[in-house]
């Protein structure tokens, strides 16, 4: 079976295959997302914190899971293996369970930092209560840049009542830019934050001496870098692999784009629900070298439309299977 291959599709595909998988080709990702749903850890970023906490992927997120020893949980780009450079907007979606505000806890946290000394951070985060020597007050969006003091007149807070959202930080020039969704986008911290290369990471943690359990989970994770340098190589994987659909989410119709490295690869794609059962059968059949897309238009095997909810797309191939995650909002 030969599949059609578009313009866009090719230069998405030569923009995707600047992966962080191959760190030792390319030190700053012009483009990079993780929606978590292969159940690996991506190699290029390190777990940090406390023994008692653990880093996984589980039911298709990230999930940073804390006992009530005290400290942050993370995972971050490891700087030297890839970092973030020039313009960039970072996205992530987060939930937070067993939620309490209690003894100054900080459970869900996205932050850029400075990739070669490690400073000048910019936060955004979930906290469950402000600190006791602060104003106090619980459940809260708290910001800050270039401050390392919570009490600090730079900081700034927004009282919220959610549990799970989504985080953005953006920078234009030597402006960088905190943002939280509450059905668009709300700036909550601005500021001038002149550094290079960055390295972004997620975080749970808790803070006070005696701490509380945290857990926290991440999805969706993107970034889009305005430079690269010259010296990054597009080098293709050694593998068929999936690219990120788009648009996503998505109504009615998503095109999921995918590489097949050597002519005469023998693939299938299918859609899969949040229970693995099958869906849709989009493609079955051998196929030529290159970039590729096919359509999905929200149905099922037999033309029923499916609800809205979120959907796998696997790539099985002689080498193995790849999977991404897709939203469908009717």
């Amino acid at each position: 079976m030969k599949m059609e291959l578009g313009l866009g599709v090719m230069l998405l595909a030569l923009v995707s295959l600047v992966s962080p998988t191959l760190a030792e080709e390319c030190t700053c990702v012009g483009t990079w997302s993780d929606y978590f749903a292969d159940g690996v850890l991506d190699s290029t970023w390190v777990v940090g914190g406390p023994a008692c906490g653990s880093v996984s992927e589980a039911g298709g997120e990230l999930l940073l899971s804390k006992s009530s020893c005290n400290g942050s949980l993370s995972f971050t780009m490891d700087p030297s293996k890839v970092t973030v450079c020039g313009d960039f907007d970072a996205q992530v979606d987060f939930r937070v369970t067993a939620f309490t505000a209690n003894n100054y806890a900080r459970y869900a946290s996205f932050q850029v930092r400075d990739a070669v000394n490690g400073s000048n951070r910019a936060i955004i985060e979930r906290y469950a209560e402000n600190p006791p020597f602060c104003a106090p007050s619980t459940h809260l969006y708290k910001s800050w840049i270039n401050v390392a003091n919570n009490c600090d007149a730079n900081v700034k807070w927004a009282n919220t009542l959610d549990t799970s959202g989504r985080f953005r930080i953006q920078r234009v020039g030597d402006q960088i830019s905190l943002y939280y969704w509450a059905g668009a986008w709300i700036l909550l911290k601005s500021a001038t934050w002149v550094t290079g290369a960055v390295a972004v990471g997620v975080y749970t943690g808790t803070v006070p001496l005696v701490g509380t359990a945290s857990q926290a989970y991440f999805d969706n994770l993107t970034i889009t870098s305005q430079e690269c340098p010259t010296s990054v190589r597009a080098v293709p994987l050694a593998v068929a692999h999936l690219l990120q659909n788009y648009p996503n989410p998505f109504n009615p119709e998503t095109n999921i784009a995918f590489v097949v490295p050597n002519a005469g690869a023998r693939i299938s794609i299918e859609i899969l629900d949040v229970r693995g059962r099958r869906v849709r059968t989009l493609l079955r059949g051998w196929s030529d070298g290159g970039p590729h897309s096919v359509p999905w238009d929200g149905r099922d095997d037999t033309g029923r439309e499916v609800g809205s909810g979120v959907y796998f797309c696997r790539l099985h191939s002689a080498a193995g299977a790849d999977t991404k995650k897709t939203v469908l909002l009717r």
